[in-house]
This record gives structure tokens, C-alpha cells and sequence, in this order.
């Protein structure tokens, strides 16, 4: 089968472990560098892959790391 991850370089792969299943399948978990996983969810699924889970920080998590990153921001401002 043909790569979608190459296909899309915009997918960042930031970890891959591979285990193999007793059936010959192989099962990979795959850590990608996108806050919406769901166009590389879409494009695993067009290559035949299944996609069995899918793990993605909480909105809580997500607007303490804006809050975080926006604090950041208005410090380095601060200290020009």
C-alpha cells in the first residue's frame, strides 16, 4: 500500500511503535504533531488502514497550553 504519511508531509511523526499481532497483522501506534487529528484519520482510512483509537488532549489541556502560550508572549513583550 501506498504511504499516506509521505503522500501528506504535512504529518509530523513524532513517535512510532510497531507490534506485531500472532495473526501476521501488525498494529502501530503512531504519534503525529497535529492538534486535529482527523485529516490524517481520514487519509489512513483511504489508504485501507483502520484506525482503531484515538487519543487527543482535552479542551482543558488545550486552553491551559493557549493560556500558557499567550502568557509567554506577553512577558517577552514586556521585557523588550
Amino acid at each position: 500500500r501506498e504511504c499516506p504519511v509521505c503522500i501528506y508531509p504535512q504529518f509530523k511523526i513524532i513517535r512510532t511503535i510497531l507490534c506485531p499481532l500472532e495473526s501476521g497483522e501488525m498494529t502501530v501506534l503512531l504519534r503525529i504533531g497535529l492538534r486535529n487529528p482527523l485529516t490524517a484519520i481520514r487519509s489512513l482510512e483511504r489508504y485501507g488502514y483502520t484506525v482503531t483509537a484515538v487519543h487527543t488532549p482535552s479542551a482543558e489541556q488545550q486552553v491551559t497550553e493557549t493560556a500558557i502560550a499567550r502568557i509567554s508572549e506577553l512577558m517577552a513583550h514586556l521585557n523588550v
